[in-house]
């Protein structure tokens, strides 16, 4: 870009923040040690409404027709150097919420299905390019708190709602279902489907105090807990000492030798692998 071009840019750009900052509403209490020089655009106490006043993008896909590679209405790209040492998030949402009522979010992503195509409200994907073992997360979830439980702290929620009872930020009216509105998995964790060699070292890792590690008394289930045939409930901590359904046989096994066991179709009862009843 010429010189001339950038000075304008500049210029323009100082223009509309000074403009901006005239309209008002109160500052953010911005987080610790975080860098939030740049262009300001502040949204005025006056504006209610849940899209504008503030920084509004919007992308028209709808003429568009065939067409390769991801398109998106925003893009940020943040690059850390080598020899960088303070932490680089490349997106950063606040809320300082001092409300006594209403469901206030620092992020909200929402996503409505109304054609044939799979939708997501949001994806997280990290990759492991580094050729040195080091720690790499899809997401992490902090609750910080004071005090004991109140009842009504939680780590992740996760909600079914029919679309007809659901809020629907686009105002759209949807039709009230008939019948059950129903949902295939609440977490699924496994494999990529075409990576046969892919696997997970645990699936799910509950460590610390706890007061109940898994309760399931408050869903209307008929099967709480399912295994397949020759899957194993550890008792002792080092899968030694494992309960099982294999070779037609509730067994107690230790360290996989059957030290009990009991034929479910016949009654028969077995010892150390010898009938005794």
């Amino acid at each position: 870009m010429p010189k001339f071009m950038r000075l304008i840019a500049a210029g323009l750009a100082l223009l509309v923040t000074s403009m901006l900052s005239a309209c008002g509403g109160a500052e953010a209490q911005s987080l610790p040690g975080a860098n939030t020089t740049g262009i300001a655009i502040t949204k005025p106490a006056s504006v209610t409404d849940g899209w504008y006043g503030g920084l509004n993008v919007t992308r028209d896909a709808s003429a568009l027709s065939g067409g390769t590679g991801v398109n998106s209405a925003l893009y940020a790209h943040t690059k850390a150097g080598a020899l960088e040492t303070s932490p680089e998030w490349t997106g950063v949402f606040q809320l300082d919420n001092y409300s006594n009522a209403g469901g206030n979010s620092a992020l909200y992503a929402w996503a409505g299905r109304y054609g044939n195509g799979p939708t997501w409200a949001s994806v997280l994907e990290a990759r492991d390019y580094g050729s040195t073992p080091g720690a790499v997360y899809i997401g992490e979830s902090d609750l910080v708190v004071t005090g004991p439980d109140t009842g009504m702290r939680f780590g992740h929620d996760v909600i079914l709602y029919d679309t007809a009872t659901a809020v629907n930020p686009t105002g759209v009216v949807q039709p009230a279902q008939t019948g059950v509105a129903g949902a295939t998995f609440g977490l699924r964790i496994g494999p990529a489907d075409n990576c046969s060699y892919c696997k997970w070292t645990t699936g799910i890792v509950l460590r610390g105090p706890m007061g109940t590690a898994l309760d399931t008394s408050a869903a209307t289930t008929s099967t709480s807990i399912r295994l397949g045939a020759g899957q194993a409930i550890s008792l002792d901590g080092a899968d030694q000492l494992q309960i099982k359904f294999q070779g037609g046989q509730f067994q107690i096994t230790n360290k996989g030798v059957p030290v009990f066991a009991i034929d479910p179709a016949t009654g028969d009862i077995y010892k150390n692998g010898v009938k005794v009843l």
